[in-house]
C-alpha cells in the first residue's frame, strides 16, 4: 500500500538511512574487520596455534558467505533490509560474546562464523540495496558517504589495541559484543526500504516535478522510478558485463582480503611494535575514507568502468610496495595507492552493479556475484599464511597477491554496460 504523498521534508529521509548505513559500516569494520588483526597474535599466543591452522578461519569464512550470500540477497529483495539488519545486529553481537568465551581451535572457527554471517546481514549488500533504493542520481556520492564508514572504522583498532592491554582480548571482545546491540538496534529501526512506499521519490524529487538527466531516462513514462527498474537474475546471468566483472572483482579482491587479514601479523614479522602495527591499519584506512564519495560522486558523472581500472591499478602497486616495507615511512606509499584503492574499490563495487543491472534485483545479483567472488578471499588468505609458516616471510604471498590483482584491469576495461532487457 503505497501512503499519501507528503511535503517534502528540509532532510530528506534518505541521508537518514545513510547515516545509520554509515553507523553500521563504522561499528563493524572497527569491531571485527580491521579489529580482528588486533585480536590475531593474542589468541595464537594463548592457544600456540600456527598462523596456517588459524588462517583456515578465512577459508571457513568465504564458504559461508558463498553459502549465504545469495540467501541473503533474494531475502533482502523480498523482505528488505530493515528486517535483517535487525537480525544481524542480534547475530553479530552474539557472535563477538562467543569468541570471547572459545576454548578450542573448534570453538574459534564456529564463533568467528557467526559473527561473519551477523556481518553479512548488517553490512554489505543489505544496507546498500537500502541505500540504492533511496537514492538515483546521487547514488555514487550516498554510497560513497555510507561506505566511509567502513574506514574511519579503522579509528577503533588503536582503542581495541588498549584495551586489549587492559582488560585481555576476552574482556575487549565482550565490550565490543554489548557495544553492538545497544548501538546496532536503534540503528536498524531507521532502515526502510523503498521511498515510493512512503509517499518519496529517489533522491528527494517532488512528486510531479520533471526530472533530469540520468532521472529523465530512468522514470520515462511515469512520474515515479519503478521498483522494478533493472534486470532480473536470470537476464544478468546471460550477459558478459556481469561474467567479465565477477572475474575482476575475484583477482582483486584476492589482494586485499590477504593483506586486510594478514596486515598487523605482517608488520609484526618485520618488526613492528603492536602500536604501530595499528597506528599502520588506522593510517590506511583513514586515508581510504576520502576516495569513497570523491570517486562515488565522479562515477555519479562519467564512465565508473574507467575509474574503477584506475583504482584496480593502485590496489595492485600498493601490495607490490607492501611487500618490501621495513620501516614506517616507507608505508606512504602503500597507504596512497593501496589505501584510496582499496577504498575506493567498496564504493564502485556496488555502484557499477546498480548501474549496469539496475535495482530490479539488485541483492540476488549481488548475492551471486558475492559467492563466485569469494573463491578469491577463500584462497588467498589461508595460502599467505601457509607461505609464512613455510619460509618464515610473507613477501614471496605479497609479490604473487600484486600481480593477480594488476590481472583484473584489463577484465575490467573490457566490459560494457548491457542493454536493458527490463524496464517494467
Amino acid at each position: 500500500m503505497v501512503a499519501t504523498v507528503r511535503p517534502r521534508k528540509r532532510i530528506f529521509y534518505g541521508w537518514w538511512i545513510v547515516a545509520s548505513a554509515f553507523g553500521f559500516a563504522f561499528y563493524q569494520s572497527g569491531a571485527f574487520f580491521y579489529g580482528f588483526g588486533a585480536f590475531f597474535n593474542p589468541i595464537q599466543q594463548e592457544f600456540q596455534w600456527s598462523y596456517g591452522l588459524m588462517s583456515v578461519v578465512f577459508a571457513l569464512r568465504g564458504m559461508e558467505s558463498g553459502v549465504v550470500a545469495p540467501i541473503i540477497g533474494m531475502s533482502v529483495d523480498r523482505l528488505g533490509s530493515r528486517k535483517l539488519m535487525l537480525a544481524g545486529t542480534i547475530v553479530f553481537g552474539a557472535g563477538l560474546f562467543a569468541l570471547a568465551a572459545i576454548n578450542s581451535i573448534l570453538t574459534f572457527y564456529a564463533a568467528y562464523l557467526l559473527i561473519a554471517l551477523g556481518q553479512s546481514m548488517v553490512f554489505g549488500m543489505v544496507p546498500m540495496a537500502a541505500v540504492i533504493n533511496w537514492f538515483q542520481r546521487r547514488r555514487g556520492l550516498a554510497l560513497g558517504i555510507f561506505l566511509s564508514g567502513g574506514g574511519l572504522g579503522g579509528f577503533m583498532v588503536p582503542a581495541i589495541t588498549v584495551l586489549i592491554e587492559q582488560v585481555g582480548w576476552r574482556g575487549t571482545l565482550a565490550v565490543l559484543g554489548a557495544g553492538a546491540l545497544v548501538l546496532g538496534i536503534p540503528m536498524a529501526m531507521v532502515v526502510r526500504d523503498r521511498p515510493e512506499d512512503y509517499g518519496y521519490l529517489p533522491d528527494g524529487d517532488e512528486p510531479g516535478a520533471a526530472p533530469t538527466g540520468a532521472a529523465a531516462a530512468a522514470r520515462a513514462g511515469g512520474s515515479r522510478a519503478s521498483p522494478a527498474e533493472g534486470l532480473t537474475l536470470r537476464e544478468a546471468l546471460h550477459t558478459r558485463a556481469f561474467w567479465l566483472l565477477t572475474a575482476a572483482m575475484i583477482l582483486s579482491g584476492a589482494a586485499s582480503q590477504a593483506v586486510s587479514v594478514h596486515h598487523i601479523p605482517y608488520l609484526r614479522s618485520v618488526g613492528f611494535s603492536p602500536a604501530l602495527a595499528a597506528l599502520s591499519v588506522t593510517t590506511m584506512a583513514v586515508i581510504s575514507v576520502p576516495g569513497r564519495p570523491i570517486l562515488g560522486y565522479a562515477a555519479d558523472r562519467t564512465d565508473v568502468r574507467l575509474i574503477t581500472a584506475v583504482i584496480m591499478s593502485g590496489l595492485g602497486v600498493g601490495v607490490f610496495v607492501f611487500a618490501f616495507v621495513a620501516e614506517f615511512w616507507q608505508l606512504i606509499p602503500f597507504f596512497f595507492t593501496f589505501g584510496v584503492g582499496f577504498g575506493g574499490m567498496i564504493a564502485l563495487r556496488p555502484l557499477i552493479q546498480s548501474q549496469y543491472f539496475g535495482r530490479r534485483a539488485f541483492g540476488s545479483i549481488q548475492g551471486v556475484m558475492q559467492t563466485l567472488t569469494t573463491v578469491g578471499g577463500i584462497v588467498s588468505p589461508v595460502l599467505t599464511g601457509v607461505v609464512f609458516d613455510l619460509t618464515g616471510s610473507y613477501r614471496p604471498a605479497l609479490l604473487a597477491l600484486a600481480v593477480i590483482s594488476l590481472l583484473s584491469v584489463p577484465l575490467v576495461l573490457l566490459t560494457r554496460r548491457p542493454r536493458r532487457v527490463s524496464k517494467s
